[in-house]
């Protein structure tokens, strides 16, 4: 069963969470304390001063009061000001082309190549003109609206040294000075206040180098703490229960195309982090996390086949390995069953053999990596019996799992085994599990293998190789014997051997095998040897005589070898 909503990990260790929504929170607090006293600024020159003492006031004071009184009109309607001006860029080329190709029409011909020349210089005219209008018009206004807050605290400095407003301790001017005094201490003090939050946006950046190393996935990490702090700004409650894991699901099971992509990438990264502290109690709580958004939230379906359709070759490469490296994680508790197409996108990392075993270079790793990866998803979900069964009914995908096997690709010349000894060895893994299966499943998966002239032989050398590593020859070993003692039960039925050494060896082969592996002290290590024991206790338990007969015999014949050996 997936994670549920009550036993998911505390993500307070977590440092997008230490770092980014804390420091978003603050700056959230901060813009309402700016937004505040805005309101208070406003009322106190609207309400007291333009209302009961503006015929008190001289020249100075009341446009100084006037200019506050705009500015806090602006401000506190929207104190991420300098947000909108992001937007100014594209609206000023909009405007540029606007006039260009309204006043030049349509590209010109060879006839009307002069009219064309002059329109563009008429235009090139009126843009200048109006440019310099509106630099001159907008600009100022431009400069207030974003710096007008603290504009104001400066005036209000400045006022407040000269303290030349007046005010007598008798009459109705009794009150100006200290109504002055206190409507310039707050708008300074929001000046202030706007100073502080400037300087420490600024910084903000750098938050993202503290929780990531790796520009990608500081890239990311900054895009968070953007959305973040200005969710916060609106409401410091939007940080609570946000982290990347769940940004990016909630960007996956977005309808954008782009934002599933975003989303994606998100979660990579996510991951990237958490992996990279090397702490085995926040990777365990993300995965909890995933597989409680994946599999058990409302949106859950949607965003898991968003995600198992990334895993599709029309998607580049890099992507595909994102996707592949989150849906590893929550494999184990996939039912494929509810995804009919699921199945189909994940076999499309291993694809056609071939694929992979042509490029070189840098792109043959990466078909490598992929592959290594597909192989690694259908091992987690061939934990489950009904997994197993949609793998059995899903055409060739058995055959493009034995593949790498079946192409018989180590190198036995070599200690390492070449560069595929890894895909070997994770497709042999995914082999072990697929024999173990149970019922009309397993028996179907493991006729299948048999078949498999190819993978046969290549399991038959992997075994008598003295280069291969003992795990490798372990699984070969069981692999086999599994396969034996089906094809045991099968051939009760009829008169048919599956199980053949290159088409021409029969099972009495593989048990005299298993013999001379067992009492060959000196060729194969205690492990393969223990493997061979225990293949060979399992099919003596069947029963059968002639498997009885010829372990006797080669028992024998090796033991008369050695002796000859001794004298």
């Amino acid at each position: 069963m997936a994670a549920s909503p009550d036993c998911l990990a505390d993500d307070s260790n977590w440092e997008e969470v230490r770092f980014i929504n804390s420091y978003s929170v603050f700056m959230g607090y901060l813009s309402m304390a700016i937004k505040g006293l805005g309101f208070l600024v406003l009322t106190w020159t609207t309400v007291v001063l333009l209302g009961g003492f503006v015929s008190m006031l001289d020249n100075k004071d009341f446009w100084c009061l006037t200019f506050i009184t705009l500015v806090q009109t602006a401000g506190i309607f929207d104190v991420n000001l300098n947000e909108k001006l992001g937007y100014m860029k594209n609206a000023f080329s909009g405007f540029i082309m606007a006039i260009f190709w309204g006043v030049v029409g349509e590209e010109p011909s060879w006839e009307t190549i002069f009219a064309f020349l002059c329109r563009s210089l008429l235009a090139c005219i009126l843009m200048l003109v109006q440019v310099v209008v509106l630099a001159m018009i907008l600009g100022p206004l431009a400069i207030i609206y974003v710096l007008g807050i603290f504009m104001s605290g400066v005036i209000s400095l400045c006022r407040l040294v000269e303290h030349d407003y007046g005010g007598n301790s008798d009459g109705e001017t009794s009150n100006l000075a200290p109504a002055m005094n206190t409507l310039y201490y707050l708008a300074l003090l929001q000046g202030v206040l706007f100073c502080y939050r400037f300087m420490l946006g600024r910084v903000g950046k750098r938050l993202s180098w503290v929780a990531a190393t790796g520009e990608e996935v500081q890239a990311v990490l900054y895009n968070y703490l953007h959305e973040t702090r200005s969710g916060c700004e609106k409401d410091p409650a939007f940080a609570k229960g946000r982290n990347l894991t769940t940004y990016a699901v909630d960007k996956i099971s977005s309808n954008s195309p782009v934002d599933c992509i975003s989303g994606v990438k998100i979660l990579y990264a996510a991951i990237s982090v958490v992996d990279s502290t090397c702490n085995p109690r926040k990777i365990t709580g993300q995965r909890m996390l995933m597989e409680h958004l994946f599999l058990c939230a409302s949106s859950s379906r949607c965003a898991l086949q968003k995600l198992l359709e990334t895993l599709g070759s029309r998607y580049d490469t890099e992507r595909r390995h994102q996707a592949a490296t989150i849906v590893d994680r929550i494999a184990l508790f996939i039912n494929l069953e509810q995804f009919p197409c699921g199945i189909q996108h994940i076999s499309s990392l291993i694809g056609t053999f071939k694929q992979y075993n042509s490029p070189a270079g840098e792109l043959g790793k990466d078909y490598q990596k992929l592959l290594l990866q597909g192989l690694s998803i259908l091992q987690n979900l061939a934990t489950d019996e009904n997994n197993c069964r949609v793998m059995s009914d899903t055409r060739d995908l058995v055959s493009k799992i034995m593949a790498p096997v079946t192409s018989d690709l180590l190198d036995h010349t070599g200690d390492d085994h070449g560069t595929w000894y890894k895909v070997v060895s994770e497709s042999m893994e995914l082999m072990n599990q697929l024999t173990l299966a149970q019922g009309e499943t397993g028996t179907k998966l493991r006729r299948e293998i048999s078949n498999c002239a190819g993978a046969i032989g290549t399991l038959w050398r992997i075994i008598s190789c003295k280069r291969c590593k003992e795990w490798l020859q372990g699984r070969a070993i069981w692999i086999l014997t599994r396969l034996y003692i089906d094809n045991i039960g099968i051939s009760r039925s009829s008169d048919s051997e599956l199980l053949e050494k290159e088409n021409s060896c029969g099972g009495e082969d593989f048990v005299r095998m298993l013999v001379n592996i067992f009492t060959h002290h000196n060729e194969y290590s205690s492990f393969v040897r223990e493997c061979a024991g225990e293949a060979l206790s399992k099919i003596c338990f069947l029963g059968r005589i002639s498997d009885a007969t010829i372990i006797i015999q080669t028992r024998d014949d090796v033991v008369d070898k050695q002796q000859q050996q001794k004298y």
